[in-house]
């Protein structure tokens, strides 16, 4: 077995040599002049510019009362979640937060019920709309995906994760994607 002290003093060691090896790399140079052409300046480097976003109508889905759906946001799927009266008045918060406008305060409610209940597809499919409505496209993917994966046999929760999918990858100009995901979302409301 290999003494813990000896395996330590060697790192330190190791460490130190390696320390002192890049502050000898520093020497400072003196004096150093280098000889310039004139006309080799560049007159004026062109400011860097953001590519253009193509712009992205997010239509929300009907509230669930409208929708038909239980209030934890499942339909008649094999595999139902059940909500605790916790994350379903965290859900009501952060749809109140989201109509005030306050998307910080409303993320933050979200994660608390996702810590509450983290196998909940809809806290995820709320959290990836957020994420999509700040421009946070490759967030707004991960959290769809992670809620399609929860929400096997909610096809009217998926068709909705797919469309967000699709908003996301228009966004970042995927139109491959954005066509796969629109057709995954019609194929889930056609069934």
């Amino acid at each position: 077995m290999v003494n813990i002290r000896y395996f330590s003093l060697v790192n330190l060691i190791l460490l130190f040599l390696l320390s002192g090896a890049c502050t000898q790399a520093m020497v400072p140079v003196e004096d150093a002049t280098v000889a310039v052409e004139e006309d080799t300046y560049l007159e004026e480097i062109p400011p860097v510019t953001k590519p253009a976003v193509p712009e992205v109508t997010i239509q929300q889905p009907a509230p669930i009362e409208e929708r038909n759906i239980p209030a934890d946001g499942l339909d008649q799927g094999p595999l139902q979640h059940k909500a605790s009266q916790a994350v379903i008045a965290l859900l009501n918060e952060a749809d109140h937060q989201v109509s005030s406008g306050n998307h910080q305060q409303a993320e933050a409610t979200l994660e608390r019920a996702l810590r509450i209940d983290p196998k909940n597809p809809v806290l995820w499919h709320k959290l990836g709309r957020l994420h999509l409505q700040e421009g946070d496209w490759q967030t707004a993917i991960s959290m769809a995906k992670k809620s399609n994966v929860l929400s096997q046999g909610n096809r009217a929760l998926q068709a909705d994760n797919w469309l967000m999918i699709a908003h996301a990858r228009k966004a970042l100009g995927d139109k491959q994607g954005t066509t796969e995901a629109m057709n995954q979302a019609a194929r889930l409301r056609q069934q």
